[in-house]
């Protein structure tokens, strides 16, 4: 095993490396050539839209939330009053 010296920073690096172990950079062309090209960057709207979508968002979930706490509500009321009703059954009947 021989060590080679990383062509962008210089650190000591073993031929079987693939990539410096410092500064990440790749130690055959071969291993340059197989990369996926870079992204294109990508284009962010305003602040000011990307402020409006989050809050319309977090609005959307805060109305989801409540609507969750009703409906959970209302089928623990059912779930009471039907235990009430067969309660009341059980009792006529004893």
């Amino acid at each position: 095993m021989a060590l080679i010296t990383c062509s962008k920073c210089g650190a000591k690096v073993s031929d079987h490396a693939r990539y410096c172990i410092r500064c990440k950079t790749p130690t055959t062309p071969e291993i340059c050539e197989m990369e996926a090209p870079k992204p294109a960057p990508l284009v962010s709207a305003p602040v000011s839209k990307r402020k409006a979508k989050t809050r319309k968002a977090r609005q959307a979930r805060l109305i989801q939330f409540i609507f969750g706490l009703i409906a959970s509500f209302l089928i623990l009321m059912v779930l009471i009053t039907i235990g009430f009703f067969i309660a009341n059954i059980v009792a006529t009947f004893s």
